[in-house]
This record gives structure tokens, sequence and C-alpha cells, in this order.
């Protein structure tokens, strides 16, 4: 299965998502589109344990199958059997007359009818009395788009197929009291017959009405439950489980799979070098388009089903005139094709009247043969308004959420937790039914399908409880139980079993505690009172102080809970009983869900720092420098390691053995073997450590530059970095050694690890550091007007706090030396892996060397302003050529080791064979005038012969050393040593030339 995104990134985020395509998109004989995705969904359906669990028994599929939205299928069957009674009564009056004297009251056809037709009005009084009493209690404004208790009560009853049922009885018993058919039955089968026939016909209505009644029990069943709300909650299960999810799942995935078409018919290189051919978009520039399919719809029509097989024969004959028509043009330097086609129709749009369905702009027109096929390819059938009206999974959850405010608003404590309740059960089990896996066996949750080009139900889901949120906290002065309820949500929302789910899924439920925290800030920004002395930050007081307070308090302690639950629903504690193996797989699983917890931690403090909200900022800052407290066990045994700042979380991607491996390297005595335990220790507190570095460094940034110049922002900076928790809140359960680092190390351990790998690369740590600076820094980020171009290159991540990061390291450098940094360089460089690589030096010594320049000259009001923080009166200078030396020697050591390592690489005499011969083969055949070895005339002259030489510059020499040690890829030297030699010797030509000339 895929994923949706818009169009023109869909490729990118399939990649993204880990999701195969090792399968035609397309099934059947003609590659349907529609029979694919039916496929997918029976899948799903089939191996998803939620949905099996939810699933309508024998007889509620039975009745599905033939009843519910199908009262021509039982007027039909209804004729039928009709048909055959009277073919029966034929055959037994011509071949079994005695047969037909066994019945013999005549009257008990006329009776039963009355009987019959009885019961059916009195089913339909009851009916009617029950939905129009349901409807009347449910049909309430509470601020919903669409009202789906009213919906999954008709559906649910079986109101509908009831009603249409108990009528039509009534109807054919009203039929029956005339005998229309008696006539017919005498001609064909004899007068002997008749009473024989209405029997078993009298004897089919009374099986209709059974079923009639067993339909009414069902809906007066369902009424008396509805009420309830656990049995609603059952019944909005069962009715998502049959109806809506895999409908909604169906539609979201035609959209996907239909936007990856192109890619899927041509391959992703064809696709982008042309000519494009697109679904579902317009042309880029329409100004020369051509309309070459359009289509008169007399209803309102949508495309429903796209048979592949004869639109990618199409379409591939389309795209190969177009290339031998046509050159191809360089473009951003690759060569492609001009020329759009670009099929307009999708699932979405409903067609009516005139609608144009394929336009191109360039390229060769469509023949005959091609309008044709692509015509027939794309399959349409009128829109079903029932079947539009369907409510989706965010529907339910929007009219639960609405419930929830209703209930705060209305000070219902008890209501309130019945109605949230609601919402997260329903929200989980919505969650939980969409989990599947791709062909790859990749984890993969259909709520991350996107509904349309900009719309992801997952992120839908999670957005409305920002309405519950305000109203929680808009009461949170007069009553604070409805704050306090919403700060459990995001822990009653975490799922029993967290590796059944993906990732990103966790990592969204986890940012609903920034949901939280956003709007917390919005109320006090509000209700702050601006304090009396001048450049103090504005503060709560009175009673709203004291209930901002207790709603801090609750959400620290939930936060802290949910962190422990976290690590309890991976089995860290009992994994570690089945070895070292078992228990770092089970890191592994957990640290993206941790890594997302405490990145939302940081923000929280930063969103409070912003808003200069103090008692916020107090407690955020404890909450986030006690977060390493959870694995207090783990870090009990960190002694041995020396050069911890060398194990990244990447390690945890890695098979234990290899990960011990690299932890053996870090230790002070590396025959002691560690185990899995005090490795994930490290693990966690070096990444920790970053989040505490570079949250005191973009709160530092803010204070330099005057975005938040409030002391409380650069007091609060300093706390962090050295860590520094709120007093009288509680013991650390921490060893004293356990946290202790300087501020000096803490930020230039941070650039080592920054320095490790691109911050382009985004499987690796240094990506996700690059993130979090973005992440909490964003509020300080200017915003953008979507549509609008903006020129320039914005700096972010790193660079951005370059100044602060190197302030810091100023305003806390030792007293003498450099705290160990030169011996840490050169046992990284002698031991560690990473540093053997070539790449790792060149990136470091650039990074280093960067750092090194922003020391040159006089310091900068940033640079100031961050060590003023850290040292009263400072000496700028001697502080800068002091830290200056330290990355200049740390830059020197490394390409000393560099070039060292090139010297001793052996020469690769392939790679020099292979310049010798490109120089030699580009001057045998160049013919142009200048040429080295073109045709001469041979004469005598009394000219000297002149010696002439050349040299190629300075040349790489690791360019030609196994393994390669340069930056430059050997495939691009041998054309320009070619290019060089020509140059050389057609300057030399055109000089002696113009010499001979002049004399």
């Amino acid at each position: 299965m895929v994923l949706d995104a818009h169009p023109k990134d869909e490729i990118l985020q399939l990649h993204r998502m880990g999701l195969a395509m090792s399968k035609a998109l397309g099934r059947g004989l003609l590659q349907s589109l529609r029979a694919r995705v039916d496929a997918d969904v029976l899948e799903l359906v089939r191996g998803n344990r939620s949905l099996r669990q939810a699933r309508y028994g024998p007889m509620r599929r039975f009745l599905r199958l033939w009843i519910v939205d199908r009262p021509v299928v039982g007027l039909a069957a209804y004729g039928i059997l009709l048909g055959a009674l009277v073919l029966i009564e034929w055959a037994a009056g011509r071949f079994a007359p005695s047969l037909l004297s066994r019945v013999t009251d005549s009257d008990f056809a006329k009776n039963a009818a009355g009987l019959f037709l009885v019961a059916q009005v009195g089913i339909l009084v009851v009916l009617t009395v029950a939905i129009s009493v349901v409807t009347l209690l449910t049909q309430r404004d509470d601020g919903s788009a669409v009202n789906t208790d009213v919906r999954l009560y008709y559906f649910e009853s079986y109101a509908y197929e009831l009603g249409t049922s108990a009528i039509l009885l009534s109807i054919v018993l009203v039929a029956q009291l005339f005998w229309p058919l008696q006539p017919l039955v005498e001609f064909i089968a004899g007068e002997k017959s008749v009473d024989h026939f209405k029997f078993w016909v009298t004897a089919i209505h009374a099986a209709w009405l059974i079923l009639n009644f067993y339909l009414f029990l069902h809906f007066i069943n369902t009424t008396l439950r509805f009420v309830e709300p656990q049995s609603r909650a059952r019944l909005r299960k069962q009715y998502s489980a049959n109806e809506i999810i895999p409908r909604d799942v169906g539609r979201r995935l035609l959209g996907a799979y239909y936007a990856h078409a192109p890619a899927q018919i041509f391959g992703t290189e064809e696709v982008q070098k042309g000519p494009l051919i697109s679904f579902g978009m317009g042309l880029i520039s329409d100004h020369q388009a051509v309309t070459e399919i359009s289509r008169s719809f007399k209803a309102p029509s949508r495309l429903v089903d796209v048979w592949l097989l004869p639109l990618g024969f199409a379409l591939r004959r389309w795209q190969q005139r177009t290339k031998k028509q046509s050159s191809p043009r360089n473009r951003f330097g690759n060569s492609g094709w001009d020329g759009h086609l670009a099929v307009l129709t999708d699932f979405a749009r409903v067609h009516d009247g005139k609608s144009e369905l394929v336009v191109r702009e360039g390229g060769a027109p469509l023949t005959r043969l091609e309008r044709v096929l692509i015509g027939m390819s794309f399959r349409f059938t009128s829109v079903d308004p029932r079947e539009d009206s369907l409510p989706t999974p965010t529907d339910f959850i929007e009219q639960l959420i609405s419930k929830v405010v209703n209930q705060i608003d209305a000070g219902s404590p008890n209501g309130f937790d019945d109605a949230l309740k609601e919402a997260v059960d329903f929200h989980s089990f919505a969650l939980e039914a969409q989990n599947t896996r791709d062909e790859g066996g990749l984890l993969v949750n259909l709520a991350q399908v996107n509904d349309g080009p900009f719309k992801r139900p997952d992120f839908e889901l999670l957005r409305e409880y920002r309405r519950a949120y305000t109203a929680a906290i808009n009461k949170m002065t007069s009553d604070g139980w409805f704050v306090h309820g919403m700060s459990q949500l995001v822990v009653r929302l975490w799922p029993g079993d967290p590796e059944a789910y993906p990732s990103s899924v966790l990592q969204n439920i986890l940012d609903l505690g920034r949901h939280q925290v956003a709007i917390f800030e919005a109320w006090v920004t509000k209700r702050a009172v601006i304090a009396a002395p001048e450049a103090a930050a504005p503060d709560l007081a009175g009673s709203d102080l004291s209930a901002y307070e207790d709603a801090l308090i609750h959400f620290v302690t939930s936060w802290e809970g949910l962190e422990q639950l976290i690590v309890s629903s991976y089995g860290l504690r009992q994994s570690l009983r089945a070895g070292d193996e078992a228990y770092w797989k089970a890191c592994g699983s957990s640290w993206p869900s941790l890594q997302t917890h405490m990145r939302n931690t940081a923000f929280f403090l930063a969103a409070a720092v912003w808003n200069e909200d103090l008692a916020g900022s107090d407690r955020f800052r404890d909450l986030l420098l006690r977060w390493v407290q959870t694995f207090y066990a783990e870090l009990q045994d960190l002694y041995p390691f020396r050069d911890a700042l060398m194990l990244t979380p990447d390690m945890l991607h890695a098979r234990w053995l290899d990960a011990q491996a690299a932890a053996i390297r870090t230790l002070m005595y590396p025959q002691q073997q560690p185990g899995a335990k005090p490795v994930f220790g490290m693990v966690l507190r070096e990444a920790y450590y970053d989040g505490l570095a570079i949250t005191g460094a973009v709160l530092l940034h803010w204070f330099a530059t005057k975005q938040q110049p409030s002391f409380a922002t650069a007091h609060t900076a300093m706390l962090v970095l050295r860590r520094e928790t709120l007093p009288d809140s509680g013991n650390t359960l921490l060893e004293p050694g356990a946290a202790a680092k300087s501020v000096f190390r803490l930020v230039f351990d941070l650039l080592v690890r920054e320095a490790l790998h691109s911050p382009f690369d985004e499987a690796k740590y240094s990506a996700y550091l690059e993130g979090l600076i973005r992440l909490l820094n964003e509020m300080a980020t200017p915003r953008m007007i979507p549509g609008r171009i903006y020129g320039g290159f914005v700096l972010d991540g790193f660079q951005t706090l370059t100044p602060e990061l190197l302030a810091i390291l100023a305003g806390n450098l030792p007293a003498d030396g450099d705290e160990g940094i030169m011996d840490l360089i050169q046992r990284l460089l002698d031991v560690h892996p990473e540093f053997q690589a070539d790449r790792t030096l060149r990136d470091f010594g650039y990074q280093f060397g960067r750092y090194a320049a922003a020391l040159d000259g006089d310091p900068d009001q940033r640079f100031s302003v961050t060590v003023e923080c850290f040292v009263t009166d400072p000496d700028l200078g001697t502080l800068r050529s002091r830290l200056k030396a330290i990355f200049n020697g740390v830059v020197t050591v490394i390409a000393e080791r560099r070039l060292q390592r090139i010297q001793e690489a052996p020469l690769d005499e392939a790679r020099l064979k292979a310049v010798r011969d490109a120089v030699q083969t580009a001057l045998l055949a160049d013919r142009r005038p200048g040429g080295a070895f073109l045709p001469i005339t041979v004469s005598r002259t009394d000219l000297a012969l002149e010696a002439r030489e050349g040299t190629f510059g300075r040349m790489d020499r690791g360019s030609f050393t196994r393994p390669e040690m340069s930056g430059i890829t050997f495939g691009e030297l041998p054309p320009i040593f070619a290019e060089a030699a020509r140059n050389f010797f057609r300057n030399i030509m055109w000089g002696t030339s113009s010499t001979s000339d002049r004399r």
C-alpha cells in the first residue's frame, strides 16, 4: 500500500514513509485501479485485529448483502419467487395432481393477509414514533459539521430498511386481497391449483413478516441501547469497522494510487525527463493549452475506476512520438523533453455538463486510437448522494469533541469524564483499525494517507482536541477539573502496544502536548499583569496565578508519567531479563518516542520563555532538567566511559554486538565488556545533554538579538546550561557524577557530534539536532505568505546559533588548558571508525575552521552580550584568542592526520592510466585548427626547435588513492585533464602561428 501526498511530492512522500511499490498498481485483465484498492482494503479488513473483532455476525452480513440499500433487489427476488411458484403449480397440476388436494381451508389466505397487514401497520407506527423521538434527542446543535449520532442510529437500527420492507409488504398484502395472479394460475395450472397457490403465497408473506419482525426486534434493541454511552460507543465502532473505515480508506487509497500512476507506468526517471504526464493536476501554464479529450455528462458524475493497461499503452505511444518529433533541452543541468499532457479529472471531482478531461501543452497531438483508449480507460458513474454523505472518522471525532466542549461549558465533571473517554476510545480504535504493513513488511498506518492535497486524517483527528483544550483552560480559574483531565489526554491515547504502530503516528500523539502548552501560553499572555519595575516580565496574579500553577503541576505530573509509560509499554525493563540483544532491540524501538518526548519537553520551556511566562519557565525548566531521571537505573554505572560523546543515537539502529564494539572504544579500560543497560544510559545522557545545550543556546540567541530581551530569558538559559533544578521540587534520584559535565564540554561535545554527519542526511542524528534548533526557534522565525516567492538563502540550525555557541564556550573556558580537547581529538583520530573516513576529516576541518574564522576580528554584539551573561567585565579579546587557539589546534591536528593518510595511501595505477588514456584519446581525436596532431607539411627551416612544458597545477593526491581521499570524485577528473591538455597544445600552436606571421 502507498500513501498520498500532493501530486508534485508523491514520490518523495512514498519513499519517506518506506512504502514499497513492488507490485503493479492495477489488478485484473485491464489492470483496474479500483480492483487493486478493493484487494488492499480486503487485506486490511482480514489482517487487522481491531477490524476483525468489530465485524458483524453472519446474520448481519447476510442482511447487509440482500437488504441494506437494496429494495429493488428484494422486489426482484420476490417477483422471481412468485414466477417460480407459478411454474411449480403448473408442474404439480400436470405431473402430481394429488398434491393439490391437501390444502382444504380456502379462507386461510384471506384471513392471514388481514392479520399480516395489521401487524405491518403496527410496526410502521412504532417505527415512526421511535425515529422521531431519537432524532429529537440527538439532533442538537453542538457545533459539529455532521451529526454522526443520527446517521449512526439510522444505519445500525436498520430503520430505513425496516420501514421500506414494511411498506412494501403492506402494499403486497393489499394487492393480495384481490389476488391479481389468480387468473394466470387458473389459465396455466388449472382451477384446482388456485387454493394451493394461495397457501404458498401466504407462506412466503409469512416468512417476509417474520423477517420484518426480526428487523423490528433489532430496531427496538438498538433504540433502547442507543441511549447508553457504552452501547453507543460499541455501535459506533461496529459501524466504523464495517462501513466507514473501509470506504474511507478505499477512497483515499484511490487518490494516492492515481497520483502515483505516472511514476508506476513510466518510472520515476522517465517522468522527470519528460515529456510530462500528470494525473489530477492542471497545466503549468495554460496559455497554449489544447483540449484533447472532452465529454458531456447528462447527470453529475464522478470517476470511479481507471484501466491502466490501455491507458499506459496510449500514453507511451504519445510520449515516444513526442520524443521523435523534438530534441531534448537542457534544464538545470539535466536533459529533458518539453510537452505536458494533463489528465484533469480525479476521484474527488464532480463533472456536470461538458468537461475537459485531457489537455495538452506542446508535444505531439493525440491520435484517434490514443483518444479512444484514454477515453475508455476512465470509468465514470453518476454521483450517489448517500455515498457522498457518509461520515468519516474525523466527523465522529469532531462530534465527540463537541460533546466534551459542551460538558466543559456546562461545568459537568462526570459528563466531561464520560465524553472524553468516549472520544479517546474511538480515536484509539480509529488509529488501531488502520494499522497494516506494506509489501516490504514495514508498518504503515493508513490514517496518514492524504485526503486531498492538504489534509491528513491523523492530523485532523488530533486538531479537534484544540477546542477541548481551549475550553478547559478558559475554565481553569473557576474549576481546574477539566484542565487536569485534558492534561491526561496523551497518556490515555498512548497505545498499549506501541510497536504495532509506525513511529510517526506515535510522534503525532506526543505532539498533542505542544498543543496544550501553546494554549496555556495564549491564556497566560491574555491574563498576565505588567509588573511595575522596568524591564520586568509580566506575570499572573491572584487566583489566576494559583489556578495556573495548579494546572502546571498536574500537566508536569502527567508528562513525567507519560515518559514512564513509554518505557513500560516497550517493555524495556522486562526485555532486560531476556538478554542484552533483546534489551537493545527494545531500546531502539522506544527511542523515536523518547526522543520526541524530550524534544517536546524542550519546546515547552522555549514556549514559556518566549511568552514571558515566569511560572511556566520555572516548571518546564525543572521538567526538562529532570527528564533523564526516569533512567536512573541505566545511569548508575557510567564511570568506565571516557569518550561517551561518540555514543550517538545512531547506534540504536545497529545490532547489539556492533553497538557493544563501539562502546568498548569509549572506555578507559577497553578490556571491559559493557552491558546494554549502561550503554543505553550513556546514549540517553549524551542526547539529553545535547537537548540542554541547544535549548540554552536558543534562549541566549533570543536574548542577544533582542527578540526576547527580558533578563528572565538569559537567566533561564544559564540555569539550563548549568543544570540547576527548581529548589525544593524533589530529589533527582541520580548520583552526582551522573550529570557532571562542564558547560564548556557540554557545548563543545555538541559541536563534535553535530559535525559527524551531514545535516541533510535525514537518517542521521545530526539532522535531528538541526531540526530541534528549527523547532525551538520557530516562534522567532518570520512568517511567510503562501504563494509568494522569497529570494535569498536563509540560514537555520547551527549556523543561526554560531555566535551564541562560541560565546557560551568563551564565557565558560577552563581556567587553564583546553579541558582535554586535544587529547580527545587525538584519541578519536586513533581509534574511532568515524574518523578513519576521509569525509569525516574533511567535514570536521571545514566546520571547525568555520568556527575559528568566526572568531577573527572584533566581537559582534551577539557574542558580547552572550559572554556577559557568564562573565562580569570580560576581556573579550583574550577569550576569543584562547578559544580560537583551541579550534585552530583541532583543525591543524585533523589536517596533519589527513595529509599523513593521503601520503601513506598507495596510488591506484588504474586511475593514473585512466587519466593518461583520456588525455591521449582527446589529443588524437581533436581535428579542430590548433589541434595537437593534425596533418602537416614537412619542410626545412632555419628556426631552432623550442621545447615547451606545461603543468596541471596542484592536484589532490587523494583522488588517485585507494580508498579515495578527496572531495572531488575521481570520475570528474579525466575530462578535466583531457580539456587541459587540449588547451595546452592549442595555445602552443596559436602562439607559434602568430610568431611566424610577425616574422
